[in-house]
């Protein structure tokens, strides 16, 4: 099977969490465009329902400007979990932004009782 490149994280936003935990990271997104910028986000993969995005399933970034995505993960395992972050750029956007694609990891770094 191939894969798009477009479509392979090229970025890793890493998670080490305490067990029952969650932690919050920012993903960082420019806007370089004359217009506005909105992107659909998904997460896929088999390590999806770890992870969540508190925002919603939209971002618009302004003209010039740079946006801070909030990405979520709640610890419930003691395995690495993986996902892919996907963002591509709404059919109703201003200006048409290329898709971007981030590794989300998660460890366990410590168990407390």
């Amino acid at each position: 099977h191939e894969r798009l490149p477009a479509y392979e994280p090229k970025t890793r936003v890493r998670f080490d969490v305490v067990l029952s935990q969650s932690q919050e990271r920012h993903v960082s997104l420019t806007n370089p465009a004359r217009k506005p910028l909105v992107y659909n986000i998904r997460i896929l993969g088999s390590g999806a329902s770890h992870f969540e995005i508190p925002s919603g399933n939209k971002i618009e970034i302004q003209p010039g400007k740079q946006a801070f995505l909030p990405v979520r993960h709640a610890s419930r395992v003691l395995n690495e979990i993986e996902a892919v972050l996907l963002l591509t750029s709404h059919h109703e956007s201003p200006a048409r932004g290329r898709t971007l694609a981030f590794r989300l990891t998660a460890s366990v770094s410590d168990v407390q009782p």
